[in-house]
């Protein structure tokens, strides 16, 4: 069997990519013992979303006033602990969706 140079870069590069990916959304869906990962999102990341919906929307309600702090705290402080916890959880596997929703 005659494998070119171009078939082996295209193997590397597809193995490289499936890696890439996997590594930066394996912490966002259920992973199984074997390494397969299913279409739906781990509890944590579901959890983290709908925290987010909420201070989100408790925010944007609050946004014309001055106490935005006070009516928000619980709620950012519950999605901060979330955060903190996933994070010391999932070590560098944390779901980047929820990295990036930290970061905005």
């Amino acid at each position: 069997m005659d494998i070119s140079i171009f078939d082996t870069s295209a193997i590397l590069s597809r193995h490289l990519i499936e890696h890439v990916i996997l590594r930066v959304w394996s912490g966002c869906f259920i992973k199984f013992e074997n390494g397969t990962i299913q279409a739906r999102i781990t509890e944590d990341t579901a959890h983290f979303e709908e925290l987010y919906e909420m201070t989100h929307s408790c925010f944007n309600a609050h946004k014309k006033t001055n106490d935005t702090c006070e009516e928000c705290f619980s709620e950012y402080t519950e999605l901060n602990d979330l955060y903190i916890k996933v994070q010391e959880g999932y070590g560098t596997e944390l779901c980047l969706d929820i990295v990036d929703t930290v970061s905005i």
